[in-house]
Protein backbone atom coordinates (compact mmCIF):
# COMPACT_ATOMS: atom_id res chain seq x y z
CA UNK A 1 0.00 0.00 0.00
CA UNK A 2 2.82 2.42 0.80
CA UNK A 3 4.52 2.15 -2.62
CA UNK A 4 1.24 2.90 -4.40
CA UNK A 5 0.56 5.87 -2.13
CA UNK A 6 4.05 7.29 -2.65
CA UNK A 7 3.78 6.78 -6.40
CA UNK A 8 0.43 8.53 -6.59
CA UNK A 9 1.75 11.48 -4.62
CA UNK A 10 4.86 11.73 -6.77
CA UNK A 11 3.23 11.36 -10.16
CA UNK A 12 -0.10 13.13 -9.73
CA UNK A 13 0.15 15.48 -6.77
CA UNK A 14 3.65 16.77 -7.55
CA UNK A 15 2.67 17.44 -11.17
CA UNK A 16 -0.28 19.54 -10.03
CA UNK A 17 1.80 21.36 -7.40
CA UNK A 18 4.51 22.22 -9.96
CA UNK A 19 1.84 23.39 -12.43
CA UNK A 20 0.33 25.70 -9.81
CA UNK A 21 3.73 26.93 -8.60
CA UNK A 22 4.77 27.90 -12.13
CA UNK A 23 1.46 29.74 -12.50
CA UNK A 24 2.05 31.61 -9.24
CA UNK A 25 5.54 32.53 -10.44
CA UNK A 26 4.01 34.19 -13.50
CA UNK A 27 4.34 31.41 -16.03
CA UNK A 28 1.93 31.30 -18.94
CA UNK A 29 0.45 28.30 -20.77
CA UNK A 30 3.57 26.66 -22.26
CA UNK A 31 5.63 27.16 -19.11
CA UNK A 32 2.86 25.74 -16.93
CA UNK A 33 2.50 22.79 -19.29
CA UNK A 34 6.22 22.11 -19.08
CA UNK A 35 6.04 22.32 -15.29
CA UNK A 36 3.25 19.77 -15.26
CA UNK A 37 5.20 17.49 -17.59
CA UNK A 38 8.35 17.88 -15.48
CA UNK A 39 6.38 16.94 -12.37
CA UNK A 40 5.28 13.66 -13.94
CA UNK A 41 8.83 12.37 -14.49
CA UNK A 42 9.44 9.29 -12.32
CA UNK A 43 11.78 9.25 -9.37
CA UNK A 44 15.45 8.73 -10.17
CA UNK A 45 16.89 5.31 -9.34
CA UNK A 46 19.76 6.98 -7.49
CA UNK A 47 17.40 7.28 -4.51
CA UNK A 48 18.04 3.59 -3.91
CA UNK A 49 21.78 4.27 -3.62
CA UNK A 50 21.18 6.90 -0.94
CA UNK A 51 18.76 4.60 0.85
CA UNK A 52 21.33 1.81 0.83
CA UNK A 53 23.85 4.21 2.36
CA UNK A 54 21.62 5.34 5.21
CA UNK A 55 19.45 2.24 5.79
CA UNK A 56 22.03 -0.50 5.15
CA UNK A 57 21.03 -2.36 8.31
CA UNK A 58 17.32 -2.46 7.42
CA UNK A 59 16.76 -4.55 4.29
CA UNK A 60 12.97 -4.35 4.65
CA UNK A 61 13.07 -0.59 4.04
CA UNK A 62 15.39 -1.04 1.07
CA UNK A 63 13.01 -3.58 -0.43
CA UNK A 64 10.09 -1.20 0.01
CA UNK A 65 11.99 1.63 -1.63
CA UNK A 66 13.01 -0.59 -4.53
CA UNK A 67 9.41 -1.67 -5.08
CA UNK A 68 8.27 1.96 -4.88
CA UNK A 69 10.79 2.98 -7.55
CA UNK A 70 9.67 0.22 -9.91
CA UNK A 71 5.98 0.97 -9.37
CA UNK A 72 6.61 4.69 -9.84
CA UNK A 73 8.44 4.11 -13.12
CA UNK A 74 5.76 1.76 -14.44
CA UNK A 75 2.86 4.05 -13.51
CA UNK A 76 4.55 7.33 -14.40
CA UNK A 77 5.51 6.32 -17.94
CA UNK A 78 1.99 6.37 -19.46
CA UNK A 79 1.07 9.42 -17.40
CA UNK A 80 4.14 11.29 -18.67
CA UNK A 81 3.41 10.18 -22.24
CA UNK A 82 -0.18 11.44 -22.09
CA UNK A 83 0.90 14.69 -20.41
CA UNK A 84 3.46 15.24 -23.18
CA UNK A 85 0.82 14.74 -25.85
CA UNK A 86 -1.55 17.14 -24.10
CA UNK A 87 1.14 19.78 -23.62
CA UNK A 88 2.19 19.46 -27.26
CA UNK A 89 -1.38 19.70 -28.54
CA UNK A 90 -1.99 22.73 -26.32
CA UNK A 91 1.05 24.56 -27.70
CA UNK A 92 -0.02 23.71 -31.26
CA UNK A 93 -3.37 25.38 -30.59
CA UNK A 94 -1.61 28.46 -29.23
CA UNK A 95 0.58 28.69 -32.34
CA UNK A 96 -2.35 28.28 -34.71
CA UNK A 97 -4.33 30.95 -32.87
CA UNK A 98 -1.36 33.31 -32.98
CA UNK A 99 -1.15 33.00 -36.78
CA UNK A 100 -4.70 34.23 -37.22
Amino acid sequence: LLPVTLTTCKVVVLAIVVYLAVGLAGGKGPERGFGFLYGTIPTAPSVLVYAAEFYATEPKILDQIAVSLVVCTILATPFTFVAGILVNSGSANVESNARV
